[in-house]
This record gives C-alpha cells, structure tokens and sequence, in this order.
C-alpha cells in the first residue's frame, strides 16, 4: 500500500512536469505563453507540496524506511526546483537567471541520483517481496532479454 500510495503522488508530479515541457516545447522563445507557464508552475508547487503532505502522513512499513527517506528528499528537491523555475520566470536580472539555471542543474543531478536510488530500492523489495509487482523496478527488468521468440 505504502508504495502505491506514493507511485500516485509521484505519478501527478510527472503528470504536471510534462505540461511545463509542453508549454515551453510548443512555442519558441519569442511566443512563450508566459502566463500558462506561470499557472503550470503554480499548479506543479501545489501539487509537489501536497504530495509532500501525503507522504508525512502515511504509514511507512518497516522495509520502506530507507526508501521512504528518499521520496522526502525527492519531493523537497521536486518544491526547489519548482520555486527556482518560478522565480527564473519572473525576474529579468540574467546574471542572477544564470545562477539560478545553475542551482536548477545541480538540483535536477540530486533528483536523478536519487530516482535511481528508488529504483535500486523498489528493485530489492520487489526481490524479496513477491506482493511488490513494479515493472520498472522488477529484477527482471534490470536484466537484458536473453532469450528470443521464435
């Protein structure tokens, strides 16, 4: 239940960053639709922060703890990493954007580390918890396809 319940949460935060992508995917920089990026933002930050909320709330078995610490640092980096876009967004200083582009890359490297962290995490419970059905994180689907159909 525990990992479902943040798969759900995880899930809407992918959910709002692709809508962001496709705002800035679906013009070029001259005809970017400032304000449907402003309210995606907006939108993106209630959400990563309630599922911040849902994920203290939980029930978290003991097998979950090490991963359970990890969603906390995930989603709080998903929050920076949205308050620092906004705040891209919304200032016309290029020397402090600069910085700030940086901040965003550092943080988007921490979220890669520790997604793959997760997925090494799921992978084990899925290993020795037959209940724990994840396609991306089976054992299976860390290991190439050896054998062909005929």
């Amino acid at each position: 239940m525990y990992l479902s319940s943040v798969t759900i949460q995880e899930r809407r935060i992918e959910t709002d960053a692709k809508c962001i992508d496709k705002i800035i995917d679906s013009s070029d920089s001259s005809t970017l639709d400032r304000q449907a990026l402003i309210d995606a933002i907006k939108k993106a930050k209630k959400t990563a922060s309630t599922g911040k909320e849902e994920l203290e709330k939980l029930h978290v078995p003991e097998s979950t703890k090490k991963i359970h610490e990890l969603y906390k640092q995930i989603f709080a980096l998903n929050i920076q990493q949205i308050d620092i876009a906004g705040q891209i967004l919304s200032s016309a200083d290029s020397a402090k954007n600069a910085e700030m582009l940086k901040q965003l890359a550092d943080i988007k490297k921490q979220i890669e580390t520790l997604s793959q962290e997760i997925l090494d995490e799921k992978r084990a419970l899925s290993a020795s918890y037959q209940e724990v059905q994840l396609p991306e994180a089976s054992p299976a689907a860390a290991q190439p396809n050896t054998h062909q159909s005929n």
